[in-house]
């Protein structure tokens, strides 16, 4: 029993411009965490500590105001800009990692239920380093269902490790999986790769996405797609050999193609001049060159980001 008395959790909260959200998502963790405390299933001085990625609105100050008159276990870094969700989720494991016993990483729209804590504590005590959760996908849109589909299968397809599908950033992790995370800097780091490359022993759980109760997401289309690229480029180097491959392709067809037309010329004497069949595979080559570029200018970008040896992020406040 007193094992149990002892596991110290951190609950880890990014977040941006929830200025609307932050007080009833603070009251709802710490009531939870007091409900565990006196189930004698975690310490009392297990804490919740919010990233603030750079936020532009009042969510600095409410975390100020929640910590001076509700709640004293409240720890929390404000970065210096808007770095994305996965870099301040890995700010949150890096800087507290050494301060708990393991951690749980929830949304700040609290669309992530809150109520599965118990469970992922039971799983820890069972030594599991990595708790997943991962979404039934029953009150999700179905836009969302079918690109959430097509980005893991085709992630999966080309990826060096497997990521499990549906699975977000509502997860448990233990100090021991936290300090093998915070090792790898990266300016592009994409978690839920890194977290499925890991050799530790995890436990996978379902659970359902709740209605987001205040403000609006702040995670756009363009968000979207950035995530998927860095998931895409972090995780594989196939969308090189793809570009590779499909020049050559284009190589060949284009000197099949040659020889039918010398054909056509020399032998049938049957040679049509035609607008069509002049422009349309200047611009079929023209597209394909284009966007095999941009593969590759992903990788570069990634390379010059990573050669600059900036910080992976900066903490201009700290709430302790």
């Amino acid at each position: 029993m007193l094992m149990l008395i002892m596991i110290k959790l951190a609950v880890l909260i990014p977040g941006y411009n929830e200025e609307d959200s932050v007080n009833f998502t603070l009251n709802a963790i710490s009531k939870k965490l007091n409900e565990m405390i006196k189930k004698k299933m975690i310490s009392r001085n297990s804490f919740i500590a919010f990233i603030d990625d750079g936020s532009s609105d009042k969510t600095w100050e409410v975390i100020n105001k929640f910590k001076k008159n509700k709640y004293n276990n409240l720890k929390a870094l404000k970065l210096s800009k808007n770095y994305g969700h996965q870099i301040a989720l890995f700010a949150g494991i890096k800087e507290f990692y050494s301060q708990c016993d393991c951690s749980i990483s929830v949304d700040a729209d609290l669309q992530h239920d809150i109520g599965l804590f118990d469970k992922f504590i039971e799983f820890f005590k069972d030594d599991f380093e990595m708790v997943l959760a991962i979404s039934d996908q029953k009150t999700e849109s179905f836009f969302k269902i079918i690109t959430a589909n097509l980005f893991y299968k085709m992630l999966n397809f080309i990826s060096f490790s497997k990521i499990e599908p549906n699975h977000a950033d509502f997860r448990l992790l233990s100090k021991k999986s936290m300090e093998e995370i915070s090792k790898h800097e990266s300016k592009s780091i994409f978690l839920r790769g890194l977290i499925s490359s890991l050799n530790f022993k995890k436990k996978i759980i379902k659970y359902s996405v709740k209605e987001r109760k205040f403000g609006k997401s702040k995670y756009t289309i363009f968000k979207m797609i950035r995530l998927a690229l860095d998931g895409i480029t972090s995780q594989s180097t196939y969308p090189l050999r793809i570009s590779s491959i499909t020049g050559f392709i284009i190589l060949l067809f284009c000197f099949i193609s040659s020889i039918a037309v010398f054909y056509d010329y020399f032998v049938n004497q049957n040679t049509v001049p035609g607008w069509a069949s002049t422009i349309i595979p200047i611009y079929f080559l023209g597209g394909v060159q284009i966007f095999l570029l941009g593969i590759i200018g992903e990788y570069i970008a990634k390379i010059y980001k990573e050669v600059k040896k900036n910080p992976t992020y900066s903490i201009t406040d700290k709430i302790r």
